[in-house]
């Protein structure tokens, strides 16, 4: 008899509030929207699931051998397909052959088509959940990556400023890619009202170390930090994309499209 399984898969988090309102929240919904399946989660981030004690792919495969599992499909949490996602597809190849069936699940932005719809929702829900005020900018921090997938966060950007959009209050940086945090100040500097608000938020699943620390900390070198020792006042939205419905029903269709 075949018994079938979710192993959601996620970078993962050391902050224990943001990973309740995301990652879980995530697995939760799948949960619910999959009943006639056992659900399953690991991590991708050796380091921090050394500190949380939480499984890596290989431990979680493991698990769900011994649990009886025939046939698997692995959804991935991460925005792109990059080096997190490659690092999925190589952990679970050694074991194809152990599944009756074995499938892993796309990124949640993985075309054109993807891209304008997390335009479309960065301004539209978000643009409306946290107020933008005529004299404010919202600035997102991604992750980044060297990987060329990085293009994506300038794909996003170019799509918000051309067709429908028009916007010109909504910028993207990285802060391990590009465009990083140097480039964004380059923009800004001289072209935006001494008096301007700067909101800043994660365009990332979680609200982590990143947002917390390198966003909004209180370091020298935090992005706000620097904007404020350049005169801007600064307000944070510390949401995960994985708070907002519209992004968790995206991770559910997309292992209703490709399950």
């Amino acid at each position: 008899m075949s018994k079938k399984a979710i192993l959601v898969v996620s970078f993962g988090t050391t902050v224990e509030d943001t990973r309740k309102k995301t990652i879980d929240a995530i697995e939760d919904d799948i949960k619910k929207a999959f009943p006639d399946y056992a659900i399953y989660s690991a991590w991708t981030s050796r380091k921090i699931a050394a500190k949380t004690g939480h499984p890596l792919i290989k431990d979680a495969m493991k698990d769900i051998l011994a649990d009886g599992v025939t046939d698997l499909f692995i959804q991935p949490t991460h925005i792109m397909k990059a080096i997190e996602y490659n690092t999925i597809v190589d952990d679970v190849e050694e074991f194809r052959d152990k599944f009756d069936s074995l499938k892993v699940g796309k990124a949640l932005i993985y075309s054109r088509t993807d891209i304008d719809r997390m335009a479309r929702f960065l301004n539209t829900t978000y643009r409306n959940d946290v107020g933008i005020k005529d004299n404010e900018i919202l600035l997102f921090m991604g992750h980044g990556t060297d990987h060329v997938q990085n293009k994506i966060y300038t794909d996003i950007a170019h799509q918000l400023a051309v067709n429908d959009y028009k916007c010109d209050d909504i910028f993207i940086g990285t802060v391990e890619g590009k465009p990083d945090f140097d480039d964004i100040v380059k923009v800004i500097d001289g072209n935006v009202p001494d008096d301007t608000t700067f909101i800043l938020a994660p365009l990332m699943i979680v609200a982590g170390v990143h947002a917390h620390d390198d966003l909004m900390g209180d370091e020298a070198d935090s992005w706000k930090s620097v904007l404020e020792s350049k005169g801007y006042k600064v307000r944070g939205n510390m949401k995960g994309l994985g708070e907002y419905p519209e992004v968790r029903n995206r991770f559910v269709e997309l292992v209703k499209e490709n399950i």
